[in-house]
């Protein structure tokens, strides 16, 4: 069951959205009506949505261990270079 402030929380936050991800979220629920699929109307699911197209994937993110082991000193010789 869909709350009622729900669809309404949606629409305000795409209303907010800017530049590229104004035109992914319009792309999207264009391509949701075509393809007769149900809108996105609850606030969890629209932050998926956001979140799988523009916050990087943590299994692509260097481990703890690779930052750790990068020597300032080294990076700095590397960039002055």
């Amino acid at each position: 069951m869909v709350r009622s402030h729900e669809p309404r929380k949606v629409k305000f936050a795409a209303m907010k959205l800017t530049d590229q991800a104004s035109q992914y979220w319009t792309n999207l629920v264009n391509l949701r009506i075509e393809c007769d699929q149900e809108p996105i109307d609850k606030w969890g699911r629209m932050k998926e949505e956001l979140k799988g197209k523009y916050v990087p994937s943590l299994s692509h993110a260097p481990s703890h261990e690779q930052v750790a082991s990068i020597h300032p000193r080294q990076q700095i010789g590397k960039e002055v270079r």
